[in-house]
């Protein structure tokens, strides 16, 4: 599953690894944060329901907005909206309830790159939204698929040059100035 700003985004794989259904569920982020809240455990068990159904695991990204939050990495306001109108030990603590209530394993996964692996390698090929891709490739690194999950080597260049625009990221809790400055030192010792 795939947590977005206005609404989740669940993908069923077989066995293989290939999609055989999705489901996009919208919640509301425009009331008070209560009636978010509302809206999104309302959101959650309608995909609890769907999983149940599916006799299957739900797969969730391991995020950690605590460090984000307290840095103020994210410069953009829509982030920012997202990070603090919902904590995200409160969202962990929805889908463990609708894990216990509906009776279905939760496993969680690392987040890195879900978003531009499921874009660039997934998203045009089978014409599916790039949130949907995201949530493909989470399904698929739940499976154990992690190791056909990486960027695409044709397309790496491009996501350095996508990060080298962005001057507040940190890397691995490193500032991004000094992750680049390690990367370059590592490029002369070669």
């Amino acid at each position: 599953m795939d947590f977005n700003f206005g609404h989740l985004d669940v993908v069923e794989i077989d066995d293989k690894g290939n999609m055989i259904d999705k489901l996009i569920v919208p919640y509301r982020t425009d009331g008070t944060s209560y009636e978010n809240e509302v809206s999104l455990r309302q959101a959650l068990n309608i995909v609890g329901r769907w999983v149940k159904g599916k006799h299957k695991t739900l797969v969730i990204e391991d995020l950690d907005t605590s460090s984000s939050k307290r840095k103020s990495t994210y410069r953009d306001p829509k982030t920012n909206r997202i990070f603090h109108m919902l904590p995200y030990s409160r969202y962990l603590e929805a889908v463990q309830y609708i894990g216990f209530k509906y009776d279905f394993e939760i496993t969680k996964v690392k987040p890195a790159y879900t978003s531009v692996i499921g874009k660039l390698k997934y998203a045009k090929r089978m014409k599916i939204y790039s949130h949907i891709a995201a949530a493909f490739v989470i399904a698929r690194r739940g499976m154990g698929f992690s190791r056909n999950e990486k960027t695409p080597k044709e397309y790496k260049h491009l996501i350095h040059q996508l990060i080298g625009r962005l001057c507040t990221i940190t890397v691995a809790n490193i500032s991004f100035k000094r992750y680049l400055k390690i990367q370059s030192e590592k490029r002369a010792a070669r």
